[in-house]
């Protein structure tokens, strides 16, 4: 195992404009947009030490590798009682990995509240998605009831390289108290 203790910065703007009926924004009225660009491990430096806990031999850790993300959100107007939102991203570009299809993502949710102890959500998704390929569909729900909260959700995700498909897809249910 390698380790070693880094050094490091990450940055983020997050860009809300303000929509008004005589500015270039004026076309999304109905929709609320916010627009955000983030740098991971802006400084990239090797590690500055290797600490030795999991073995005396272990070597240093390579770089974190420098990423970008960049991204938007709009949230769609309010009908009955939900809140609609979509969601755009692209994540981990430079990462030695990365292609358009693994750091391309995209997500609808739909917020619901009928009291302040009785509310959830259901979204959808495509993660890790091309526009030929439409088969990493995410699904989620949650619902919260009083002190009782419970989520589910699937989604499913490459974790072999350009030449070899290999795909995960994963489940999750989620329990809990909340006081």
């Amino acid at each position: 195992a390698r380790e070693g203790l880094f050094a490091d910065l990450d940055v983020g703007f997050l860009y809300t404009p303000k929509v008004t009926g005589d500015n270039l924004w004026r076309w999304f009225k109905f929709a609320q947009p916010s627009f955000s660009f983030v740098v991971k491990n802006l400084v990239d430096a090797d590690p500055v030490t290797n600490l030795g806990l999991v073995s005396e031999n272990s070597g240093d850790a390579n770089k974190l590798q420098r990423r970008i993300d960049i991204g938007s959100k709009w949230k769609l107007p309010d009908f009955w009682v939900f809140d609609p939102k979509l969601a755009w991203d692209i994540r981990n570009i430079l990462h030695e990995n990365w292609s358009l299809r693994k750091g391309n993502h995209l997500g609808f949710e739909m917020y619901w509240k009928m009291y302040s102890w009785w509310k959830g959500y259901w979204s959808v998704g495509l993660n890790q998605w091309a526009p030929d390929d439409f088969q990493n569909l995410t699904l989620g729900f949650g619902a919260r009831f009083a002190w009782f909260q419970l989520d589910l959700a699937t989604w499913q995700e490459y974790v072999g390289t350009e030449d070899i498909d290999i795909r995960s897809r994963r489940y999750m249910v989620e329990l809990s108290l909340d006081f």
